[in-house]
């Protein structure tokens, strides 16, 4: 659970978080699946996998209560 946790702060970061750590915007996405607690897959067939997070067994099914069925915003760091 905590780390999934991790993986929606990451996915979400705040209007301060986000000047800081220089974020371009690269589109919007779709969850279609969660495959594991660090891998979700995209409506339009691409794999997401969440970088820097440690996953447990339970972590597949935390991720997915949290996250599943929503709209991304999908952004790159540095540059």
């Amino acid at each position: 659970m905590v780390s999934a946790l991790f993986a929606i702060a990451s996915i979400v970061c705040n209007a301060v978080a986000q000047e800081s750590c220089k974020q371009t915007a690269i589109g919007t996405a779709n969850i279609a699946a969660v495959r594991d607690g660090s891998t979700v897959m995209l409506d339009d067939g691409r794999e997401l996998r969440l970088a820097g997070i440690e996953v447990s067994d339970d972590s597949r099914d935390a991720l997915q209560s949290l996250i599943g069925g929503r709209a991304l915003r999908l952004e790159r760091l540095g540059g």
